[in-house]
């Protein structure tokens, strides 16, 4: 009996000892603060969208565009999905990093094997192409802006080559302090500037703020 009691002892005091020790652990590594868009604590730009648009994607097509930009010019047959990302900071990218239009295509052409398109090229943007797919390049001190309304970021985005182009963007990243970046597919390589013309137009509608600098406005 005495026994029996001694070793019940034994284990309750072990188990007051194993509570202790997981609480003083509890204090000494507090548990990480699990990130919550909902939360209205968190301000910044992601979590602000997110809570007004719930969704972290978007769909657009021509008639999405015109309503949103006031341009009946916007031509028919554009159609896409953005999905919206949360970055902890903006890199700067290989692209930036370029002076001028050839120096790009002698890296790209003698690093991946591109040559520069010998069809299917856009205004405003440098095309090159492998035997799968064309890659469009945009460069703010290279390219010129088509937008008339938007300083846009240096940007990447490849085409599949056959009948339907299925173009997908890298992820374009917003200016500090604006923690969103966005990814875009869509259907041809010749819609990517009122594509985003209408994407900074959106979240100015959501947010109050432009993803990317505006150009300034004409006296």
């Amino acid at each position: 009996m005495k026994t029996i009691k001694l070793l019940y002892i034994v284990t309750f005091s072990m188990f007051l000892f194993s509570c202790t020790e997981k609480q003083e652990n509890k204090a000494q590594h507090p548990a990480p603060v699990v990130y919550d868009y909902r939360d209205e604590k968190n301000q910044d730009a992601y979590s602000r969208y997110r809570r007004a648009n719930k969704v972290d994607w978007v769909t657009f097509n021509s008639d999405e565009i015109r309503k949103t930009l006031g341009k009946p010019t916007i031509p028919d047959g554009i159609h896409g999905k953005i999905y919206i990302h949360k970055i902890e900071a903006r890199h700067q990218r290989t692209l930036d990093t370029f002076t001028s239009k050839e120096e790009m295509i002698n890296y790209y052409g003698s690093k991946f094997s591109k040559k520069t398109c010998k069809e299917n090229n856009v205004q405003g943007l440098v095309c090159l192409e492998s035997k799968t797919v064309y890659n469009y390049f945009y460069l703010p001190n290279i390219n010129t802006n088509l937008s008339k309304r938007t300083n846009f970021p240096s940007f990447l985005f490849a085409c599949d080559r056959g009948g339907d182009f299925n173009c997908s963007t890298t992820k374009i990243a917003s200016p500090l302090p604006y923690n969103i970046s966005v990814r875009i597919h869509f259907n041809h390589p010749s819609y990517i500037f009122p594509i985003l013309d209408y994407i900074d137009q959106h979240f100015y509608n959501t947010l109050g703020v432009y993803l990317w600098q505006p150009l300034p406005n004409k006296k």
